[in-house]
């Protein structure tokens, strides 16, 4: 995580002196490559367990043969360390051989992986999506805003399906006071004076004319924690990382779904030191066709229904959420305890599933709330 921080810090800069020079030069289209190139890869980096990601999108087969190929490499490895212990010459020589069979071998593996499992290499070398390709997303009603504090200031990128245009927002300042300003959970501050002032700085400027009736945000910093549907209760909001994230979704989510698979009302234990969440039974009854309760709402069984070949309409998990801040990817949503797992389902876990619905429904605590990662907003659940 230190490493992929320190990465990040190091190519800002380069984005940042693009990004510079491509809104002097107004060009549009090289501002939304420099903006999505840095957020692409952040994200990517920020995720904290790309072996994990990369596994998750790599069919079984060539996971199987990747690993009995390391295997026999640390196998051969070992088998050449005892012979050069027991300078044993010949018994040297051989295993040599079978050392750089294994490794031709596992390089052969790598090849195929790259090669077969073109949607694992692309998440995990991401290119990000030009503005053609954004915008071949986007439907006559939908626009795509994509903040950015940049250096001093602050701007918007406005994408429909056929435009796109850059609203300078002013100083960064602002809007950084006006959204730390901005705690709902704290009763003195006033959330509604903080929302009026971010109203008149990060939306009112973008004018948006009234047929754009769903509004994507991809928020920079702190706007992640704000509740945009308050500065236009008549539209409908949505969050993305990024464009090219927005686009990656759009290209699997045309397919549709049967069915919803609800799990609530968690069994935790006295040292969890989590009450319990009786009226999510009643919720999960209301809307699930197939449903884990109570001590069924276990990790072990959710894993195993997820694993079902058919697609859902939705899965809805209502639970306790727990964030872990410095951490993100530890965060976790809180299950019923087994004797074999906590009953936590981790981010970093989350990624190894695979969830095969239209829509997934966090009914939790703390699930919109993260760590503030530079480019690409909040990190957690």
């Amino acid at each position: 995580e230190q490493q992929g921080s320190q990465a990040r810090g190091e190519f800002t800069s380069y984005f940042d002196a693009g990004l510079e020079a491509s809104l002097a030069a107004k060009d549009v289209r090289a501002s939304v490559h420099f903006l999505e190139r840095g957020r692409a890869a952040t994200l990517l980096e920020a995720m904290g367990d790309a072996e994990a990601l990369r596994d998750a999108l790599t069919p079984e087969a060539l996971r199987q043969e990747r690993d009995a190929a390391r295997k026999a490499e640390a196998d051969a490895l070992a088998a050449v360390g005892r012979a050069t212990r027991r300078r044993d010459r010949r018994q040297l020589k051989a295993a040599r051989a079978r050392l750089d069979e294994a490794r031709d071998t596992l390089r052969s593996v790598r090849r195929k992986i790259q090669r077969d499992a073109k949607e694992a290499a692309e998440l995990f070398y991401p290119r990000p999506a030009t503005l053609d390709e954004i915008q071949d997303t986007l439907e006559d009603e939908a626009v795509l805003v994509l903040y950015q504090f940049h250096i001093e200031h602050s701007l918007a990128i406005v994408i429909d399906a056929d435009d796109a245009r850059v609203v300078e927002l002013g100083p960064a300042g602002a809007i950084l006071d006006a959204t730390k300003s901005l705690d709902l959970v704290d009763h003195e501050a006033d959330p509604v004076t903080s929302i009026d002032a971010l109203r008149d700085l990060v939306w009112k400027p973008l004018a948006l004319p009234k047929r754009f009736t769903h509004v994507i945000v991809s928020p920079d910093g702190p706007l992640g924690t704000v509740p945009f549907t308050l500065f236009a209760p008549e539209r409908a909001f949505a969050f993305t990382p990024s464009g090219t994230t927005h686009a990656l979704i759009a290209e699997n989510g045309r397919r549709r779904g049967k069915g919803v698979l609800a799990v609530g009302d968690p069994v935790y234990r006295k040292e969890d030191k989590l009450s319990a969440l009786p009226a999510t039974r009643k919720e999960v009854e209301a809307i699930g066709t197939e449903v884990l309760l109570g001590a069924d709402a276990t990790e072990a069984k959710v894993r195993a229904a997820l694993a079902k070949p058919t697609r859902r309409q939705a899965v809805h998990l209502a639970c306790h959420g727990l964030l872990d801040a410095e951490r993100p990817m530890e965060s976790a949503l809180a299950l019923t305890p087994s004797a074999d797992d906590r009953g936590r389902l981790e981010a970093t876990e989350l990624f190894q599933l695979q969830v095969r619905a239209d829509l997934v429904v966090l009914s939790a605590c703390e699930t919109g709330r993260g760590r503030v990662f530079q480019g690409e907003g909040q990190l957690g659940i």
